[in-house]
């Protein structure tokens, strides 16, 4: 709604797969599987293979410390998510988490 027009690619964490039926609108979809990409290394190699996508913005939607990663290898110049766990050193805009929510009210 905020940015009407816009095409967003999904990434998703492999085993969630499933979900992709249930999400709003999409226009591609990239499966992170951990086995091939291990560590905080292997986020970041993921994350710098998008690149050639050249996306305007990166939602960090998960709180962890390697999404966080995966998303300063995209190389975007605008990545955004919750500061937690130091992650706000790899945004470039974070926000303090809220408490007592949701995840998907989040």
């Amino acid at each position: 709604e905020e940015y009407p027009g816009a095409e967003v690619d999904l990434i998703i964490k492999k085993g969630f797969e499933f979900l992709v039926d249930h999400l709003p609108a999409h226009h591609a979809v990239f499966i992170f599987d951990k086995t091939n990409y291990k560590g905080a290394n292997g986020a970041f190699r993921f994350g710098k293979e998008l690149r050639q996508n050249k996306y305007d913005l990166f939602f960090c939607l998960p709180t962890s410390f390697s999404s966080a990663i995966m998303g300063y290898g995209t190389g975007e110049k605008q990545r955004i998510g919750f500061a937690k766990e130091w992650r706000n050193l790899l945004l470039t805009k974070s926000f303090a988490q809220p408490k007592n929510a949701h995840r998907v009210e989040e």
